[in-house]
């Protein structure tokens, strides 16, 4: 069969194609005839030609919403990140962002100085910033190095050979993806 799921008794159909961004799929079910007619190959195209600028219209609608929503979500958090005067607050306000726009659970925001790693816990209890310094390496120093992100759908050592347990262990066995941010 041409299409085992939506065709599997192999019926005779009809593809239509829009321009080169959509495809009308039409399944011939008359049982009083074996195949599609001209007439019926004459209104394909005359549908076909009708759809065009209907979808193009469409897909350009899309991408001018899409592109405002992004927009209006860049200007939110801008707006929000302006307000911001103590440290604390920005690590905060960070890690809260990063965990709502990629709709995860945990989060690390990894500094990178000259020599050394670092990173900020927060004591929400103490109202308290405390940092923590690493060596150069593991994924950090490899993403810093080759300025490229790593996603993968389980970290460790043999996912990721630069894993390294001390600075990584926070999200060993988890999803993982790390970007470089310049």
């Amino acid at each position: 069969s041409f299409d085992p799921l939506f065709n599997p008794n192999n019926k005779s159909l009809l593809l239509i194609p829009i321009s080169n961004k959509a495809v009308i799929y039409i399944l011939h079910t008359d049982p009083l005839s074996f195949c599609f007619t001209n007439e019926d190959c004459a209104v394909g195209s005359l549908l076909s030609i009708l759809l065009e600028p209907l979808l193009h219209d469409h897909l350009n609608h899309q991408m001018i919403t899409d592109e405002m929503q992004r927009r209006n979500e860049l200007a939110k958090f801008e707006n929000e990140i302006s307000k911001i005067s103590h440290f604390y607050d920005l690590i905060l306000f960070l890690q809260e962002s990063i965990r709502n726009r990629l709709r995860v659970k945990n989060t690390q925001l990894f500094l990178i100085d000259e020599n050394e790693i670092f990173t900020y816990f927060v004591n929400q209890e103490r109202m308290q910033i405390l940092k923590k310094s690493y060596d150069k390496r593991g994924i950090i120093q490899y993403i810093s190095k080759n300025k490229r992100y790593i996603t993968v759908n389980k970290l460790n050592k043999v996912t990721v050979p630069s894993y390294d347990e001390e600075i990584d262990s926070w999200s060993k066995d988890q999803p993982f993806s790390a970007y470089p941010i310049f």
